[in-house]
C-alpha cells in the first residue's frame, strides 16, 4: 500500500451516522497519520520559505549597498554592474509584490492548525484503544469536532504554495516512523 493511498491532503467528506466502530478507528487513524503528514510538510515549508525571504533581503542587500560602493571597480567592468543594478531593481520591485512574510506567517499557522488537529486526533485514537461500545457516541462527538476543524484548514491551504514531492517525502516518513512501509 503507498502512502498516498493512506494519507490524504485534502477534506474528505463523511456520514458520522454510518460509522462502525472499525470504520471510525480506521478514519481516526487516517486523520492522524494525514495530520503527522501536514505538520511536517508545513514547518519544512516554513523553514524553507524563511530561507529564500532571508537570502533574498540578503543579495539585495548586497547588491545595492555594493552596487553603490564600487562604481569605481564597477566602471571596469560594466555589463556586470549594469545587470547587478538591473537584477537587484527588479528584485527590489518584486519583493512586496512576493509577499514572503505574509506566506511564512499563514504557513506557521497552518503547522500550527495541523499540530492541534494531531494532538486531538491522537486523544481520540488513545480513547477508542481503551474505550468499550458504549462509549463511542462520546468519542464520534470529539471526532465530529475534530474534522469540523479540517475544511478551514482546507480552504487556507488552496491559497498556499505545494510541493508535491515534499508532500510525498513527508508521507514517506511518517509511514516509516510508524512502521507502515
Amino acid at each position: 500500500m503507498s502512502a498516498s493511498t493512506i494519507l490524504k491532503l485534502s477534506y474528505i467528506a463523511f456520514s458520522s451516522l454510518s460509522l462502525t466502530m472499525s470504520t471510525f478507528r480506521k478514519q481516526t487513524w487516517d486523520n492522524l497519520l494525514t495530520a503527522e503528514m501536514n505538520v511536517l510538510y508545513w514547518t519544512a515549508m516554513t523553514r524553507r520559505y524563511v530561507k529564500r525571504d532571508q537570502n533574498l533581503k540578503i543579495f539585495l542587500a548586497c547588491m545595492t549597498s555594493g552596487t553603490v560602493a564600487g562604481w569605481g571597480f564597477w566602471n571596469n567592468i560594466s555589463l556586470v554592474w549594469q545587470s547587478l543594478s538591473c537584477l537587484s531593481a527588479l528584485l527590489a520591485i518584486a519583493m512586496p509584490i512576493l509577499n514572503m512574510e505574509q506566506k511564512i506567517a499563514k504557513m506557521s499557522e497552518m503547522t500550527g492548525k495541523w499540530s492541534k488537529i494531531r494532538f486531538e486526533a491522537e486523544d481520540i485514537w488513545f480513547k477508542l484503544e481503551k474505550s468499550e461500545e458504549s462509549e463511542f457516541d462520546k468519542i464520534e462527538s470529539d471526532f465530529a469536532s475534530l474534522r469540523s476543524q479540517l475544511t478551514p484548514i482546507h480552504q487556507d491551504e488552496t491559497k498556499l504554495p505545494v510541493d508535491k514531492s515534499l508532500l510525498e517525502r513527508c508521507q514517506q516518513q511518517v509511514c516509516k516512523s510508524r512502521n507502515l512501509i
